[in-house]
């Protein structure tokens, strides 16, 4: 109590978990090799998610504000005629480091915000793969 007080003032009802707590997203390659965490893992600050909370997080009792789990996607569904659909992760859709897509969700997801998704496949832009034989 006396670090917390010393650290965000002598007022309890004007702390808030985010100014505290971090967010680790590991990825499955983290330490695969000596400097892959600095390479694969995204480090966020200031979510202010628990065990109880929308935000969803999990973390050690003997580390509280170093969330190491999250929610990895939200999706909201909206019941009208058509279902309109959102959802964002904040891995983003590929994982991959050096993808623009890696962690392109990320601020959307730490914001609480939804991006829409297709109602169809008449409605998603197209995606053209060619593959192209080696001779």
């Amino acid at each position: 109590m006396q670090a917390l007080t010393a650290s965000h003032g002598p007022d309890p009802n004007r702390w808030t978990l985010a100014e505290l707590q971090t967010l680790l997203f590991r990825h499955e390659l983290s330490g695969a090799f000596p400097g892959s965490c600095a390479l694969f893992d995204l480090q966020t600050t200031g979510f202010g998610g628990g065990n109880s909370t929308l935000g969803r997080a999990r973390h050690r009792y003997t580390s509280p504000f170093k969330a190491t789990g999250c929610a990895t996607v939200r999706v909201v569904l909206e019941m009208s005629d058509p279902i309109r659909a959102y959802a964002v992760t904040p891995g983003g859709q590929s994982g991959h480091p050096l993808s623009p897509h890696d962690s392109d969700q990320l601020d959307f997801w730490m914001s609480g915000q939804l991006l829409p998704l297709a109602n169809s496949p008449e409605d998603a832009r197209p995606a053209i793969t060619v593959l192209h034989p080696q001779s």
